[in-house]
């Protein structure tokens, strides 16, 4: 038996400068917010949280970039 061909993915769809800026601007604000919680932050396990909900939203900032 051999395998079926793959199938190729369908290609995604490019963002314009409109839709990319709105994009980045939610982030940007998620961000702060997340900040302004984390320095309210007390217990260790809430600001472990707030640093990975952090990471998180920088990776996704640097990949709309």
């Amino acid at each position: 038996g051999t395998l079926k061909p793959t199938e190729p993915k369908p290609e995604k769809k490019k963002l314009s400068k409109l839709e990319k800026s709105k994009l980045v601007d939610q982030i940007c604000l998620q961000m702060a917010m997340v900040r302004g919680d984390l320095k309210k932050a007390v217990w260790k396990k809430d600001i472990r949280i707030g640093n990975v909900q952090l990471r998180k939203l920088e990776r996704q900032l640097k990949k709309v970039q």
